[in-house]
């Protein structure tokens, strides 16, 4: 999966006949979901300007687009003039810069056995990935999944797979001592520019009794959407899941959707047009176990490092099931159940000082450059 899609751009939107055979369906999910705006922009540049950052002198017009997901309330500005923007703060190290030396007796977590804490339950461990709990945690259930190898951007589908099992086992032991924790996260941060305190690779995983503000949004925008014009009850978790359904198919509509695996295992993904940051990719799955979840977010971050240079990122999971009472193996109920969803994005160069979240990111939307 070196490719998610073919070559296109953002702004292929507003060109509808681009999507004249795509399933009428699907262009009726795309039109419900999203709202796609042209802004135009124009600015005056003066001699001494263009000669510094380059281009023509004069009026010079720029092309904005929003993509709104107004089931979410979540925009995106899309502006290709931004990948321009001059960079004035730069690293002078080198941009992966272990502290740790290569891990070893320098690495906290290459020595887990003795320098990181246990949860109450003890370690969930496999061949490649061990369990911690978070010394510094953020809810009352929140553990580290570490793998046992150091470098954090080298990784295998194996790997992968174990680092989501260690993680589903974690959870039905965090489950079990407090049943009134429903509310699953794993957060995967790769190197301090996406949030991460220490070089070796590791992911988080977390159990609440109350719910994130995120999902919560995202659950109340999907009941908005699923009751509209029906009278009847509508099930929270087969809204979430009709939601996600009909955004896929929307993303199919302009050709923007991947499907992997075999009957019974299958999973979605798709090049986000209304992305949170830099190129974001979501991928639905039945279950956290999944071999076709873990074959396809291994290979969409190999796709990210190796053929886009992505160096740090960020994953986050959620819609993992709990107990035995919920589908946790693709069965039949599962088709029904609220899929388990990853988002990936890249979190920029690390040669860069500049922050990739400014004010405009954390109060009025999000502002991509690339088109």
């Amino acid at each position: 999966m070196s490719s998610l899609a073919s070559e296109r751009s953002i702004f292929d939107l507003m060109d509808s006949s681009r999507y004249s055979e795509a399933d009428p369906k699907d262009l009726e999910c795309f039109s419900k979901i999203f709202k796609v705006r042209e802004h135009p922009g124009t600015l005056v540049v003066s001699e001494e300007l263009a000669e510094k950052y380059g281009g023509l002198a004069g009026e010079r017009r720029q092309r904005v687009l929003s993509v709104t997901n107004v089931v979410i309330t979540q925009q995106t500005l899309f502006n290709e003039e931004r990948t321009k923007k001059p960079q004035t703060f730069f690293d002078t190290g080198v941009g992966l810069d272990d502290p740790t030396s290569g891990g070893g007796a320098a690495c906290d977590f290459c020595q887990w056995e003795t320098l990181t804490a246990e949860d109450e339950w003890g370690r969930v461990e496999t061949a490649n990935v061990v369990t911690a709990s978070n010394l510094f945690k953020a809810h009352g259930l929140h553990g580290c999944l570490l793998f046992k190898h150091h470098d954090p951007l080298q990784f295998t589908s194996e790997q992968v797979s174990q680092l989501l099992s260690a993680a589903d086992e974690w959870l039905q032991q965090a489950h079990a001592v407090r049943p009134d924790a429903q509310h699953p996260l794993l957060l995967w941060n790769c190197l301090p520019r996406a949030g991460a305190s220490q070089f070796h690779g590791h992911a988080q995983i977390m159990l609440s009794s109350v719910d994130f503000p995120e999902f919560e949004r995202l659950r109340h925008g999907a009941l908005e959407y699923a009751s509209s014009g029906s009278k009847s009850h509508v099930d929270p978790e087969a809204a979430v899941a009709q939601y996600y359904r009909d955004v896929a198919r929307a993303h199919r509509a302009v050709g923007l959707l991947r499907e992997f695996g075999t009957e019974g295992d299958k999973v979605q993904c798709y090049a986000n047009m209304s992305p949170l940051k830099d190129m974001e990719v979501v991928l639905i799955g039945r279950h956290l176990t999944s071999s076709a979840f873990a074959t396809a977010l291994h290979n969409i971050l190999r796709c990210l490092i190796d053929d886009r240079g992505v160096r740090t990122f960020n994953v986050g999971i959620s819609g993992m099931a709990l107990g035995s009472g919920q589908a946790r193996e693709g069965s039949q109920a599962a088709q029904i159940a609220a899929p388990v969803v990853a988002r990936i994005v890249s979190r920029g160069s690390l040669k860069s000082r500049a922050s990739d979240f400014g004010a405009l990111e954390l109060f009025g939307g999000s502002s991509i450059g690339m088109a």
